[in-house]
């Protein structure tokens, strides 16, 4: 926890600096505050989702990059609701394929001791 607010802490430091630097005309960088402000947003949200696999954030943090940079990538004529279905379809088909491998399996440690205490005990009750 305390390395994921460090991370944030000096990426938001950054990101001040590089405001103030353009503003100041000492760097050429020209940006649209906001566009880099949800990009780094929707870039957390996309690594967060990978680690913890969650398959619906992961794709809709993709989903939502791609409506940032939709001129970069030449996918204009797509347009955001198109994006945002297609997103919606792909999240639904991978969470169907990959159901067993996500968070809603549950690994159950009283079970599995009930069982191996049941196939080792021998003992007899009389």
């Amino acid at each position: 926890m305390k390395t994921k607010r460090f991370f944030l802490g000096i990426l938001i430091l950054i990101f001040a600096t590089l405001l103030v630097s353009t503003k100041l005309e000492i760097i050429s960088f020209h940006f649209k505050f906001w566009t880099i402000v949800l990009t780094v947003l929707f870039v957390f949200l996309l690594a967060q989702g990978i680690g913890y696999r969650r398959i619906s954030q992961t794709v809709f943090s993709i989903a939502f990059l791609v409506i940032l940079y939709a001129k970069e990538l030449g996918v204009q004529a797509l347009g955001t609701w198109t994006i945002i279905l297609v997103a919606g379809l792909v999240s639904v088909g991978l969470s169907m394929i990959f159901k067993s491998f996500g968070r809603n399996k549950k690994w159950d440690w009283n079970w599995k001791h009930k069982i191996s205490s049941f196939e080792t005990d021998t003992s007899e009750k009389k």
